[in-house]
């Protein structure tokens, strides 16, 4: 993973060893002494991880954290800070000032490396799902602790619940209500049901001296994330201590965040807000992705798909067509004298006639068939596995199920501040050609849509408000 990491240390010796340990891995590191130097490298090195001393001076540290969180790069850049003591105090400071881990010096390189991995593939998933820079007002990852107020489930698993880790026994004594605790078998072969969890916490270290520990906690996070219910959940794991490398190969295995047993309440208690909070985050960009992915794909105004999609569709369609030797139809609709309906009545009359049209087209057709808008009053539907006769019978129907009832409008009057009810009756033009086996190619695609253009093209010379069939012949 190749990744660009600053390296904030006070100390020489310290900034060689982890520059070398970080090089070995093929990052690309900048290093400097203090917070003040670092300041200068933000713009020019535009790290994507920070390594962050704060012992030399916690303030100055704190400071260039809140900094970095409003530089304005698209994510936010993670840190990793490192102290000189294990004294909870100090690292609890650490993360409440915005860094997402605390490791003491000299680090374990094993596990220092994990982390890294672990937090620059989190940045890149959120670069993937946010294509945009955030708001200036949007927090990020390195935001001030805060209690998460939004519904959450959080599911503890462990093989010795009458054992949780005191850290999070207290949790669960203090809000029983937040925590569902579940009891796990040394051969767990499944997580529990139930809704969708935002956090699975795993207490693995009431477990330190069951030689199979490291087993069950594996095939734990692996059915975790290949489950599509629980893929996006984040995952704690409460670790025994000094184990360093079981500690590395969670990370890589999924977990987004680790401890010891030997954590206390209020750092435990921030991990996990932090934790959910970045999961909220993820989901509403998830949402936003598949939110553009439909909206690029729909019409607007009639909820149908549009020109967009129904293109490869009758792409695939043509592809099953010549893979089954079944024929698929194609046809033209298009609303006669839309363009009179809009001066007479005006363009919001207009619109919905164009939403009526559509409901009525949709609801008269088989769920398999599909129907997009590709022009302003023009429809098109693809019909799969059907023979010319059956899509002629169905064209028909269509155009009787829009014209034989009218639509309501308003007709303006003389008076401008008037205006009238009215019915207004509409038919259809219907154009309709048969997909062949040379469809599958995008001249051949081109040559359907010609055909099935011709045949409205017919029908409307002919008189509108009839079906005409297009030139089929091989």
């Amino acid at each position: 993973m190749s990744g660009r990491i600053l390296i904030v240390e006070s100390i020489a010796t310290n900034r060689i060893l982890l520059r070398s340990a970080l090089e070995k891995a093929h990052y690309t590191v900048a290093c400097c002494g203090g917070a003040a130097s670092a300041r200068r490298l933000l713009v020019d090195f535009s790290p994507d991880l920070v390594i962050l001393d704060m012992a030399p001076a916690g303030d100055a540290a704190a400071g260039f954290i809140a900094d970095l969180a409003r530089t304005g790069h698209p994510v936010p850049v993670p840190v990793i800070a490192t102290i000189t003591t294990a004294d909870g105090t100090a690292r609890l400071s650490a993360l409440t000032a915005g860094a997402l881990d605390v490791v003491c010096k000299p680090p374990s390189e094993g596990l220092l490396l994990a982390r890294v991995r672990s937090l620059l593939r989190t940045r890149d998933t959120m670069a993937e799902l946010r294509p945009i820079p955030l708001s200036a007002g949007m927090a990020g990852f390195a935001e001030p602790a805060q209690s998460f107020a939004a519904p959450a489930r959080v599911v503890v698993l462990s093989p010795r619940p009458d054992r949780l880790s005191p850290a999070l026994a207290r949790l669960v004594a203090q809000a029983p209500s937040r925590y569902e605790v579940h009891d796990l078998a040394t051969d767990i072969a499944a997580p529990p049901d139930g809704p969708a969890a935002d956090l699975f916490i795993v207490d693995a270290a009431s477990d330190a001296t069951t030689a199979v520990l490291p087993g069950w906690v594996f095939r734990l996070q692996a059915e975790l994330r290949s489950r599509s219910g629980t893929r996006h959940a984040a995952q704690l794991l409460i670790l025994p201590p000094n184990a360093a490398d079981l500690a590395a190969m969670a990370l890589d295995l999924g977990a987004d965040d680790l401890v010891t047993d030997r954590v206390d309440g209020p750092e435990l208690r921030h991990r996990i807000d932090v934790l959910l909070r970045q999961k909220t985050r993820c989901d509403g960009l998830r949402a936003n992705v598949q939110s553009g992915l439909e909206a690029a794909v729909t019409d607007p105004l009639t909820g149908l798909h549009n020109r967009r999609y129904a293109l490869p569709h009758l792409a695939a369609l043509a592809e099953e067509s010549g893979r089954t030797g079944r024929g698929f139809a194609a046809m033209i609709l298009d609303i006669d004298h839309f363009k009179a309906i809009n001066d007479t009545f005006g363009h919001s009359v207009g619109d919905t006639i164009l939403v009526g049209v559509a409901s009525r087209l949709r609801d008269a057709l088989r769920p398999r068939d599909m129907i997009a808008r590709i022009g302003g009053e023009e429809f098109l539907i693809a019909m799969p596995d059907t023979t010319l006769e059956l899509a002629r019978q169905t064209a028909e129907r269509l155009r009787r199920t829009v014209g034989e009832r009218s639509f309501d409008g308003n007709a303006p009057t003389a008076a401008a501040t008037c205006a009238r009810k009215a019915r207004i009756g509409v038919t259809l033009s219907v154009g309709v050609a048969m997909g062949r086996a040379d469809c599958r190619s995008e001249a051949g695609l081109g040559a359907l849509f010609e055909r099935a253009d011709a045949a409205l093209y017919a029908a409307k010379t002919a008189g509108r408000n009839m079906v005409t069939l297009g030139d089929t012949a091989a």
